[in-house]
């Protein structure tokens, strides 16, 4: 178990876990459960092919179910994000992501913002580093 003393939020927390993970992928689900946990496995069948796997709210085929605000608010501001850095991301916060071991490790030692914009700084340097 890693215990952190302090809240450093939520990038901090993650960040954490992946510096400690052990396996050949890396994958994340946010405790709330917005996302089943059913769909780890397809995070783990998709890491055979591809580098990066992020589940979205906005694919045609999502049924996750969000307050008109909150779903109206995520879509500005992934939008903004998308535009504002080339982002080919359409859902950065959504809570469930998966990476190869191998390109998100280095990537950690890059990553400056600890709390609730971590996604978005990591998507960056992934994409600038042309991952798939």
């Amino acid at each position: 178990m890693i215990e952190i003393e302090k809240n450093q939020g939520r990038g901090n927390a993650v960040l954490t876990g992946f510096a400690h993970a052990k396996g050949k992928y890396i994958a994340y689900i946010d405790s709330d459960l917005e996302i089943d946990p059913k769909y780890l496995q397809d995070i783990y069948s998709y890491l055979k092919q591809y580098d990066v796997v992020t589940a979205s709210k906005f694919h045609p085929d999502s049924k996750i179910e969000t307050p008109l605000m909150r779903h109206l608010s995520s879509i500005l501001f992934n939008l903004m994000i998308r535009v504002g850095l080339g982002s080919k991301v359409r859902d950065h916060q959504i809570g469930l992501k998966g990476f190869r071991k191998e390109i998100i490790k280095p990537i950690l030692k890059y990553l400056t913002e600890k709390r609730w914009l971590f996604d978005v700084e990591m998507y960056y340097l992934i994409q600038k580093k042309n991952f798939t």
